[in-house]
């Protein structure tokens, strides 16, 4: 920093160097104009009325002025009480007059000036006196005289004074007397009337008192009007001036003064005397402001008014500081933009003048030593706030006013922010859960669903309403040709045509919908959704720094008002509320000052002389603070944190109140940064070390939660402190891990810090190293953060200690929007860009030596996330090829890759993951087998493998698993549609025809060929019937697959060789006639297929009707079932001598109720049983017939047929029918 020009200070007197122009041409004019006798130098303060004049003075110095000045400040102590009277004016002004004027130019004054004493006047007084004295005793007692003359011893002496014996020396010696005293009366009498000696004569004894001046309730100026008169009257000056009158305020004395100089002027004319003098005029010359009368009152008052233009004001202020700052070098001159802002307030030149002059000194006086660096802009702000408001300044030294106040509130600032922040970012956050729930898109398709249109409409010529795809692309189209369409219109007696409409007052008119505006407004925040996000980005940005910001960012227009207003309350709840400084016309530069941080936190470095061993003041108040136990906050600021922990002792590093940010900065300074602690600020006496230690300690005892993480965030050397803690807190990773109340970025960057410092991470705890290695595997975020060079290797190497795997290697769309926030946030601070980062810039970064790292090294779980990004980002598959169903086949396909050897490696783990992903595999055959076919993996991960194959046949051979166990497994979809796999299956898995063949054949897509010599070949002779046999008392297969196989046996068994099928299997086995009737068989079905008995016997009839004679009438419904069913068994049956006719009866009923039978059937059977009385019943007689079982038989059903009107016993005789007929044959017969 360079020197300031050691220059003089600027002289605040009145220059007298002032450009006078037209101002010398009036003040003449003014001062040779015998009318003109009171005149007033107008203008503001600091307009230069004094400069003025002491340059006119200077100029003409044949002018002679006497000045009367009147000083007046506000006393402190008298604050509130009115303003001195006229009478202490006037006071003043005699005062000075006398003071000013020669004593020997007023010796009839009668106030005194106090002067050197005459000592020879006086001793000629005395001399005077005692002679006076001598003479009048001599002349009283002369007689005395002469005796003691005459008893003098000595001749000589007695002859000397014989004469004085005389009667002559008597009378000489009262002549002499007379003489002396005459003269001395003239001498008193000369006195008294000039000085007045005696002013009041008490006759005690006469009770009279002679007072010579009036009361004391009477102005100076009435009382001691001659007085007044006569020292204006010898007033040896072209004017009297008078400056700094107007500061009272008292307007009645400028009409005394105006009467005094009229009055005083008379004299000089002579208006008072016979003889009259030529004399000049008494002028007096008024430097006043322009305001002093509120009225046009002043121009009556003075007889000349000479204005005067102010020298600087707030306009030209600027250009004043410019050319007092200049003399500077230019390092230590404040910055323009800054001189700009304050000249817009400073009006007065002389303050301007002290402002500087202070300015100077301070920055010298600073510079000494140049130990600290000082902002010059910051140092005359405080000049400023000094001049212009010097008891705040004077109460900012002793911890209390104004200034104090405001920034001493700056917590409750704070803490309001706060809360208004985070009720915006709720707002925020709300609104954006609003827009997501907006099912509108744009605005295309809001109107798209309110505007409606009942007619045909089009755009241009062409483009109809139906014609484009989605109503919204046509709100578009209309948008796009300005709201201009055409609608067709017809009538009953016009052809139609098309018509022209601007429909944009129908747009407008939508707005009038309270839900299609509620929806717009959404859409149209949907679209600021960017300037949301970016908006609630900044929102946390500030919340998190807003303990460390200087008061100037907590400003803002809506708060200012109110922090402005500050007041104290003390302990007593007295408020104060600082009127006198905020009802001063310069508080607006306070705020300007403050607002702009030109005043602010460190304002204590602007106030006095710094010592390199002294503490700053918020500094002492941190210190303080812990003594009191009064937290600051971590954000607290520190201006010296190396001198505040050298002042502490080591028990205080246990407090909570010595988490300060800045303090953990300096400790870890010390301890890790021994070279960049400051110079001569490392004493060794200090244990740095134990008392980060203890800092530490405390930090993870008490579980101080925030402000580890804010450290973690704010502090300068967050990896040194998660190192610290690593090495001086065991299980850290449990205990920051667990904690629910750490944000997950905060436990994200302390895992990698602990990770790239593996080697100091002390815990041997399995359960300690598990947190590790499990969060970071699951925190892919990790990787995208650990990209730097210097960063790379040491993070392998500590992924590996701990033995992470990392169960992603991508970010989900969310997590990288998160990322993408949370580093546009640090650049944001980092770059203190107002617009923002780049946003074409990529902020995650992808770091592919890493990757090729963590793929070489198997650093990552086998899961399907992670093995389709590296297909796709290191194989370069397209993503149409990478699919789970493949995943090995993909795998192996890449030869002798790190990939292929990891999975070789961990195959049972694959397989599990395989197994866990529940997606059918489509594996290829020799993918499979090599599976299969490992004896080192365990039977239930190749189990599981099996189950999660898609069902493809895929396997050719099942011969070619060398397991059989899998065998059934593999059966379930996985092996080829051969004959020889069911085959092998049966003859060589030793599950034999088990449900799992059964569903095999049952799949099986087309007939099933088996070959009895190429099975007699394979497997021995005889296998095929067995196969057979085995198939046939299958119970699994399907109806259709065992209708198939069977039909192509050509054996036949017994029942007691089937065992117990299914009834529909049975079915099957009858049809096609597997079964061969016996009496056995025939029972057996009887008995246990009740229902297939008839059916056993229709596919058997000949064979059956011939063991049926022997059943008796057990089996006879059975019978008649089998009979009917096949005509020309019945036939013969019916036409059979051997058969009864009851039975034959029967056998027609049956085939009547089985509408087996026409009606020329059933007449023909009839003539040819001789049945006349049936016949005749079938023609509509009524007859009477025997009750008989085949009679009832054949009744009954030609009554379900409805061929007769019905029968009923013979009441007569109940052995015997009455039916009615119908005449069914004749009506049979006509229709023929």
């Amino acid at each position: 920093m360079s020197e300031v020009k050691p220059s003089a200070l600027m002289k605040l007197t009145p220059t007298t160097e002032a450009r006078l122009g037209v101002y010398e041409e009036q003040l003449t004019s003014a001062l040779t104009d015998s009318d003109i006798r009171n005149i007033a130098l107008s203008g503001p303060y600091g307009a230069g009325k004094s400069s003025i004049l002491a340059t006119y003075k200077k100029s003409h110095p044949d002018k002679k002025f006497l000045h009367i000045s009147f000083a007046h400040f506000q006393d402190k102590a008298k604050e509130g009480e009115q303003p001195p009277d006229e009478t202490r004016l006037e006071g003043k002004i005699i005062n000075q007059l006398i003071h000013q004027m020669p004593a020997e130019a007023i010796p009839q004054t009668h106030f005194q000036i106090l002067k050197e004493v005459d000592r020879d006047k006086i001793k000629k007084y005395l001399y005077w006196g005692a002679l006076l004295a001598a003479l009048l005793a001599f002349i009283c007692f002369h007689d005395a005289w002469c005796r003691l003359v005459d008893s003098l011893s000595l001749e000589s002496l007695r002859s000397l004074l014989g004469i004085t014996r005389r009667k002559e020396a008597v009378l000489a010696a009262a002549a002499a007397w007379v003489v002396l005293a005459v003269s001395g009366l003239t001498e008193y009498i000369f006195l008294q009337r000039n000085q007045r000696i005696l002013r009041k004569v008490n006759l005690k004894g006469a009770n009279l008192d002679i007072e010579l001046f009036g009361g004391e309730s009477d102005s100076y100026f009435d009382r001691y009007l001659n007085e007044v008169l006569y020292l204006f009257d010898h007033v040896d000056a072209d004017a009297v001036v008078f400056e700094d009158i107007d500061r009272y305020d008292r307007n009645l004395i400028f009409e005394r003064l105006r009467e005094i100089n009229g009055l005083a002027n008379r004299i000089r004319e002579g208006v008072f005397e016979e003889k009259r003098e030529e004399r000049k005029p008494l002028r007096f010359l008024y430097l006043i402001r322009d305001d002093v009368f509120a009225s046009k009152d002043r121009t009556k008052f003075f007889d000349m008014i000479i204005p005067v233009v102010p020298v600087m004001d707030g306009s030209n202020s600027y250009a004043m500081l410019i050319r007092l700052f200049s003399q500077l070098e230019e390092e230590a001159r404040p910055g323009d933009d800054f001189l700009r802002g304050i000249s817009l307030y400073i009006d007065d030149m002389r303050l301007l003048g002290n402002i500087f002059n202070e300015f100077s000194v301070y920055y010298r006086k600073y510079q000494e030593k140049n130990v600290i660096e000082l902002n010059t802009d910051k140092l005359l702000a405080m000049m400023v706030y000094k001049n212009l408001f010097p008891e705040d300044h004077a109460l900012l030294h002793r911890g209390t006013g104004y200034v104090y106040t405001l920034f001493g509130n700056k917590p409750q600032f704070v803490r309001q922010r706060r809360e208004e922040l985070q009720k915006e970012l709720d707002s925020l956050g709300s609104l954006l859960e609003e827009v997501k729930r907006e099912t509108f898109r744009n605005m295309d398709e809001l109107d798209a669903a309110y505007y409606v249109e009942n007619r045909r409409t089009r755009i241009g010529a062409t483009q109809e309403d139906t014609a484009f795809e989605t109503r919204a692309k046509y709100i578009a189209a209309i948008k796009a040709n300005e709201y201009n369409v055409e609608y067709y219109s017809e009538g009953y007696y016009n052809r139609g045509h098309w018509n022209k409409e601007n429909v944009k007052t129908k747009f407008d008119q939508l707005s009038e919908n309270s839900d299609y505006q509620r929806h717009k407004e959404l859409i149209e925040k949907k679209a600021a959704a960017e300037e949301t996000h970016r908006r609630i980005s900044e929102i946390k940005n500030q919340i998190e720094h807003l303990d460390a910001m200087p008061l100037q960012d907590i400003l803002d227009r809506e708060n200012e008002d109110a922090i402005f207003g500050t007041v104290y309350i003390n302990a007593l709840g007295e408020k104060e509320k600082y009127a006198e400084v905020k009802r001063s016309g310069y508080f607006p530069l306070i705020r300007y000052l403050i607002s702009n941080g030109y005043i602010d936190e460190s304002y204590q470095d602007y106030m006095s002389y710094y010592y390199e061993d002294g503490l700053r003041r918020e500094d002492k108040v941190f210190l303080r603070s812990m003594q009191e136990h009064n937290y600051k906050g971590a954000t607290y600021q520190l201006k010296e944190p190396w001198k505040v922990i050298n002042w502490m002792h080591n028990s205080q590093f246990e407090t909570a109140e010595c988490l300060n940010y800045q303090l953990l900065d300096a400790l870890l300074t010390a301890v890790c940064h021994s070279v960049d602690v400051p110079v001569g600020m490392k004493k060794r006496a200090v244990d740095y070390e134990g008392r980060l230690y203890r800092l530490i300690k405390y930090i993870f005892k008490n579980n101080a939660m925030e402000f580890f993480e804010g450290y973690l965030w704010n502090g300068k050397y967050g990896s040194d402190f998660v190192r610290q803690i690593n090495v001086d807190c065991g299980n850290a990773a449990s205990w920051v891990l667990k904690e629910e109340a750490l944000s997950d970025r905060t436990k994200r960057k302390y895992v990698l810090q602990t990770i790239l410092q593996w080697e100091a991470y002390c815990s041997e705890d399995p359960e300690d190293l598990r947190h590790i290695a499990e969060y970071a595997g699951q925190t892919p975020q990790l990787l995208y953060e650990a990209s730097m060079e210097d960063e790379r290797e040491r993070f392998i190497a500590g992924v590996e200690h701990f033995g992470v795997k990392f169960s992603r290697l991508q970010l989900t769309e969310e997590e990288a929007a998160l990322e993408e926030d949370a580093l546009e946030e640090t650049a944001l601070e980092e770059a203190a860009l107002e617009e923002g980062p780049d946003k074409d810039m990529d902020l995650i970064i992808y770091d592919s030596l890493l990757w090729q790292q963590i793929y070489y090294r198997w650093l990552y779980v086998i899961n399907w996330e992670n093995l389709s990004f590296i297909f796709q980002d290191l194989y370069k598959l397209p993503l149409e090829e990478i699919r789970r169903s493949r995943m090995l086949t993909l795998v192996y396909e890449k030869g002798e890759e790190p990939l292929r050897l990891y999975v070789e490696e961990n195959l049972e783990t694959v397989l599990e993951e395989l197994a866990a992903w529940g997606e059918p595999l489509e594996d290829e055959e020799k993918i499979i087998l090599s599976v299969l076919n490992r004896e080192d993996l365990s039977r239930e991960s190749r189990e599981k493998y099996i189950g999660t194959l898609a069902c493809r046949r895929e396997i050719s051979q099942l011969s070619q698993v060398e397991n059989k166990d899998f065998w059934p497994g593999l059966m379930e979809g996985h092996v080829a549609a051969e004959p020889h796999n069911l085959t092998d299956y049966y003859f060589l898995s030793g599950n034999g025809m088990d449900e799992v063949l059964a569903d095999y054949i049952n799949k099986y897509p087309g007939p099933i060929t088996l070959s009895e010599k190429e099975l007699d070949n394979a497997y021995g002779e005889g296998t095929m019937k067995l196969l057979q046999m085995e198939i046939i008392r299958c119970n699994f297969l399907r109806k259709e697959k065992y209708n198939e196989l069977v039909k192509s046996f050509s054996l036949t068994c017994d029942t007691a060789d089937v065992g117990d099928v299914g009834e529909d299997k049975m079915r099957i086995l009858i049809f096609w006639k597997k079964i061969s009737m016996t009496q056995e068989n025939l029972q057996y079905i009887r008995e246990h297929y009740p229902k297939l008995a008839p059916v056993f016997a229709g596919r058997n009839v000949s064979e059956y009707l011939s063991l049926s004679h022997t059943d008796g009438e057990t089996w006879e419904e059975e019978f008649l079932s089998v009979l009917v069913s096949d005509r020309e068994a019945f036939s013969a049956f019916i036409n059979s001598e051997e058969e009864s006719p009851e039975r034959k009866k029967k056998a027609l009923a049956k085939s009547v109720n089985r509408n087996m039978l026409k009606l020329s059937e059933l007449q023909r059977y009839l003539e040819n049983l001789e049945q006349r009385d049936f016949l005749d019943l079938l023609n509509g007689s009524r007859i009477i017939l025997e009750q008989t079982p085949g009679n009832e038989a054949l009744l009954d059903a030609f009554q379900k047929r409805n061929w007769i009107v019905g029968f009923e016993v013979d009441q007569q005789d109940d052995s015997l029918y009455r039916a009615q007929g119908k005449a069914v044959l004749g009506r049979k017969r006509k229709k023929r």
